[in-house]
């Protein structure tokens, strides 16, 4: 279990959210981010950290032990050693607990991507990431939100972080009875079902030495409310995740690696490039969900697959398991 706690923000108490301090050192600077402008509280950020803020945080760790993670949001202009001392706080107390990147100031052990969120594939970041996702638009709820992603676009999600080394963590907003909106389970129902088959592509993996092969690129830079896309560029795009047979998304653990797909194949045979310079490694080739061995060749400069005929699946793409001498 992982905990989410917003270190910076409390709207009716020090919710000026260091706007004051940083003003006094950038006197210029005019606050337009996310302080309380209606209805300010009395008391200083600073008072809100050290006898609010920081007491919140030892309670949460001291009564939730053996956390895998803080989330930390919005650290708004909280300076080095304020992030610092809840970034220590935190390691003091459960020094195996994982802390975001949102605890402020370029600290944190993991990267945390922007909302809804893919980095590029190009990142210079060595460091572990995480993509906080919704299943909407809305991280609460609301019940006129009725953009909800399509079974196919939670799987290119799923398949494009894994491609690259990172983690999805994926929100559901419940109503004001705890209930999960219905359109929310059938959603989580179906990458459960899809997970039965092919999480062993998912789960435990890492980075292959290719993120991705074939002919559909786009950097997701999340949607806005209207549910268009968002590129790298900041244009909006219409994209239905249709994916051609060339499409292939890779993951790797030990001395695997796996092929994901989410088109159907137009022939019984695929070709993968990107599996060429391993050609004289590979032991064996199979698809998750059928124990018997692929028949593969070299040809110019790829390897081609044969499908196994009787594939049952109410999927229309494939995982494929290489494995590797």
């Amino acid at each position: 279990m992982g905990l989410y706690y917003s270190h910076s923000i409390d709207w009716t108490d020090g919710g000026d959210t260091g706007a004051a301090q940083y003003k006094k050192k950038y006197p210029d600077y005019i606050d337009k981010e996310a302080s309380n402008q209606y209805d300010p509280s009395p008391v200083s950020y600073v008072d809100y950290i050290e006898k609010k803020a920081k007491p919140q945080m030892r309670e949460i760790l001291k009564k939730f032990p053996n956390l895998v993670e803080i989330w930390y949001d919005y650290p708004v202009k909280m300076n080095l050693q304020q992030s610092f001392e809840f970034y220590k706080l935190a390691y003091d107390i459960q020094p195996k607990c994982l802390i975001n990147k949102r605890v402020g100031n370029n600290l944190g052990d993991i990267l945390t991507a922007g909302d809804n969120e893919i980095p590029a594939e190009n990142r210079s970041e060595t460091k572990p990431f995480e993509t906080p996702g919704t299943l909407n638009d809305t991280w609460g709820y609301k019940s006129y939100d009725n953009h909800w992603k399509s079974h196919k676009e939670m799987l290119y999600w799923i398949a494009e972080i894994a491609s690259k080394g990172g983690n999805y963590l994926l929100n559901v907003g419940p109503d004001g009875n705890g209930i999960i909106p219905e359109e929310s389970v059938k959603i989580l129902k179906g990458i459960g079902t899809w997970m039965r088959t092919n999480g062993e592509a998912i789960y435990g993996t890492g980075k292959w030495t290719t993120v991705k092969e074939g002919p559909t690129k786009f950097n997701m830079k999340g949607r806005d409310e209207d549910g268009n896309l968002k590129t790298e560029s900041g244009k909006k795009i219409s994209f239905d995740f249709s994916f051609t047979p060339e499409d292939f998304w890779f993951t790797a653990k030990d001395n695997y690696v796996y092929v994901i797909s989410l088109a159907t194949p137009v022939s019984e045979t695929i070709s993968v490039k990107s599996l060429f310079d391993y050609r004289q490694r590979i032991k064996r080739i199979t698809v998750l969900g059928n124990e018997r061995s692929l028949k593969w060749q070299v040809l110019g400069d790829k390897v081609d697959i044969t499908l196994p005929l009787n594939r049952k699946t109410d999927e229309s793409g494939f995982e494929l398991k290489v494995e590797l001498q």
